[in-house]
């Protein structure tokens, strides 16, 4: 979790999950609100020294995906994920 903030007044907030289940080493970003291309960078950095291979999110909207976009994320189409348990 990160809580960004300027001259000690709260701008915004992050979290990431990073389960290493059967499909691998990822991380999800979520609850993404205020300066969102750094929250992504920190957040990003810390899981990927952790191990991460890959990072997901699902933008609520045009504009967080945009945002998204500035630290270098793209949209793909949805991945057909299958485990054989």
């Amino acid at each position: 979790m990160v809580l960004a903030h300027r001259a000690g007044v709260p701008v915004g907030t992050g979290h990431a999950l990073r389960p290493d289940g059967w499909a691998g080493p990822a991380v999800h970003l979520a609850g993404l609100a205020g300066p969102v291309p750094a929250l992504v960078g920190w957040l990003l950095s810390r899981a990927f020294e952790a191990g991460a291979e890959i990072a997901h999110t699902h933008p609520g909207d045009d504009g967080e995906a945009a945002q998204l976009a500035r630290p270098g994320s793209r949209e793909v189409a949805a991945p057909d994920v299958f485990v054989d348990v």
